[in-house]
């Protein structure tokens, strides 16, 4: 999923991440901000480390169908990752209202509080600019589209339905001869003709072709390349970290 160079890069940008908190940061935080950045950033962080290596690990070993519970255990890593990824940016807003007091008396049990602090929402970057940091809010500005589209299409937490791995898909063409294959092969198991028909079971099963995707359903059906999604997600993940420890937390 990721060439080694893409891989090599990933780690560098987390090791930058823990160094800037640890050696930087850490001294000049109130208590709530070192909160989300220590227990919620940096935990998440290592959280999301391990679900993208082992989806690249898991991925790269298989050319063919993947089994089903190989399917679930790449969903579950998965769901994982991306419910970690954006509740850390959640962590980042948190810790940007501590430290800076974006609303009086932070209370993360108030529903309006819990509603305001959503890092690229509207209401959120009008208050950074009136906290004079107009600068971490220009910088903000380019990744609010991904951000939502992240947010409303691949963040478990706001689904009912949990992001999906298939384990196989099937060309147009082959659906229908699948189809066919099955009808004809349970046509033959209720002759009690068991061998025939599991071969043709057999064969509507040779169809699958493994192509690394996930499903998102929120209601509508999205399907994404697995590889080219979490890549471009990390990358936009990691710069947006940057940004806001840089600016948001360097005085």
């Amino acid at each position: 999923m990721f060439d080694k160079i893409r891989r090599d890069d990933f780690l560098k940008s987390h090791l930058d991440i823990h160094e800037i908190f640890s050696l930087k940061l850490q001294n000049n935080l109130c208590d709530g901000a070192k909160k989300h950045l220590h227990r919620g950033l940096i935990m998440r962080l290592m959280m999301m480390e391990e679900s993208i290596f082992s989806l690249d690990e898991e991925i790269g070993k298989s050319e063919e169908p993947l089994d089903h519970y190989l399917a679930t255990r790449l969903t579950l890593l998965l769901n994982a990752y991306y419910l970690n990824l954006a509740g850390s940016l959640d962590n980042l807003a948190w810790a940007l209202t501590y430290q800076y007091s974006l609303v009086e008396e932070v209370d993360e049990n108030n529903g309006k509080h819990r509603t305001f602090v959503q890092l690229l929402s509207t209401n959120f970057l009008d208050q950074l600019r009136k906290s004079k940091l107009e600068q971490l809010d220009k910088e903000l500005q380019p990744f609010r589209d991904w951000y939502w589209d992240m947010r409303q299409f691949r963040d478990p937490a706001a689904h009912r339905i949990p992001l999906l791995v298939s384990h196989s898909v099937y060309s147009e063409e082959d659906v229908k001869k699948a189809q066919e294959l099955d009808e004809a092969a349970a046509q033959l198991i209720r002759q009690d003709e068991w061998r025939d028909g599991m071969n043709l079971l057999h064969q509507s099963y040779q169809l699958e072709k493994h192509i690394p995707i996930f499903i998102s359903e929120n209601p509508k059906i999205q399907c994404y390349d697995l590889a080219g999604r979490v890549n471009l997600d990390h990358a936009n993940w990691l710069r947006i970290v940057e940004v806001v420890l840089r600016i948001g937390f360097s005085g």
